[in-house]
């Protein structure tokens, strides 16, 4: 079931990421400079387009794999909730079951860290952001629970932003490096907008790429986990800390 669950949210990947493309390209900047209109103007064309027929076959798809598993997985919530207290029968607290986790997550980041050496490491920085999320989600129900774990949420949340971007625009590049492709030399003002704005991505890449390395990468990386580890301290001497119900977004 849990295989069944993974493959409906791969499923909706290409999809998500042409509405991310759409809406950065539609806000972006006025300083881009006027010759990469025609090019912008083309690309979100081409996207729109992108986005209408894989949209309809996705929610036709998550429509019909979804209502053959919904009835599963309410028998199967069910029989757990039924079964939480084995959990304390064996000891095992929602704090030693966090802190288990939590230990797991910050070395798994810090391993996606070191393997950062430049901003052509998108495999890396792609690790990196999935593990940032983890933990900010593993720590958001905490929030009103723990001292300090509302400040590194609030820390995940802007680290999972900032190499979200910087993984948006290795998703825009490779945009416009099919879009040139296909254009090739039928539309000059266009083509010729494409180069231009696929110079200013790469330029923008640079920038964001500069403030994580400062941020995050080398000695910033090692020092990072610190204040997780504040925090699994205090849940490694906890008796029981309890969630509390809140919105992820």
């Amino acid at each position: 079931m849990r295989k069944r669950l993974c493959r409906l949210a791969r499923a909706t990947n290409a999809a998500r990421d042409v509405e991310v493309q759409i809406e950065w390209l539609r806000d972006t900047p006025p300083r881009l400079k006027a010759g990469a209109r025609p090019g912008l103007a083309w690309l979100l064309a081409r996207l729109a387009v992108r986005q209408h027929t894989p949209n309809r076959a996705v929610r036709k798809l998550v429509r019909n794999e979804f209502a053959a598993l919904e009835p599963r997985l309410r028998i199967a919530l069910r029989t757990r909730k039924h079964r939480r207290n084995s959990a304390a029968a064996t000891g095992i607290t929602f704090a030693h079951a966090t802190n288990v986790r939590l230990s797991e997550y910050c070395a798994e980041l810090a391993a996606d860290l070191a393997g950062i050496g430049s901003a052509t490491d998108h495999e890396a920085i792609h690790a990196a952001r999935i593990g940032g999320k983890y933990l900010r989600y593993l720590l958001e129900p905490l929030r009103g629970s723990i001292r300090g774990a509302a400040a590194q949420v609030n820390a995940m949340k802007a680290f999972q932003d900032r190499f979200g971007e910087l993984n948006d625009r290795f998703v825009t590049a490779r945009e416009i490096a099919q879009a040139i492709k296909i254009v090739g030399a039928q539309a000059e003002p266009v083509l010729a907008g494409l180069r231009e704005f696929a110079a200013w991505v790469e330029r923008d890449t640079d920038r964001r790429y500069r403030d994580i390395r400062t941020r995050y990468l080398g000695r910033r990386a090692r020092t990072l986990p610190a204040p997780m580890r504040a925090l699994s301290r205090t849940l490694a001497t906890a008796n029981d800390t309890k969630p509390r119900r809140v919105r992820l977004k």
